[in-house]
């Protein structure tokens, strides 16, 4: 969202807090509502999905995997999960110590093959 726009619909909210979302699209000329929630049960039941069509809301699909998570990334979990397994770590700076050990042993190849696997 911009921020003239987030600026506008902050004013609109401070001055009436029970706007609805209907009010602030048709106040800032939004044509309607988009929304991205994650696939927790309370947000897919019936009730909700009934209750979204009703407000006239879009529910963008959520991805299956973080959206922090950048792609290049998946290929290093399952192998360091398996290089850190049943390994016990009392503090912060023991597991980032161990990763910082797992990361440099894996090898340059290790990073060029999952970079490789995303053209696959």
């Amino acid at each position: 969202m911009n921020s003239c726009l987030e600026e506008r619909l902050d004013q609109l909210i401070r001055a009436d807090q029970r706007i609805t979302t209907r009010e602030l699209c048709t106040e800032l000329n939004i044509a309607s509502v988009l929304l991205q929630h994650d696939n927790a049960r309370t947000h897919t039941s019936l009730k909700i999905a009934e209750h979204t069509v009703k407000l006239g809301w879009t529910v963008i699909p959520h991805p299956p995997y973080s959206p922090d998570l950048a792609p290049c990334d998946f290929h290093l979990f399952g192998p360091m999960k398996d290089g850190l397994c049943a390994q016990h770590f009392p503090s912060y700076d023991t597991v980032v110590r161990a990763v910082k050990q797992w990361a440099t042993s894996a090898g340059a190849d290790f990073y060029e093959r999952g970079m490789q696997a995303l053209v696959h």
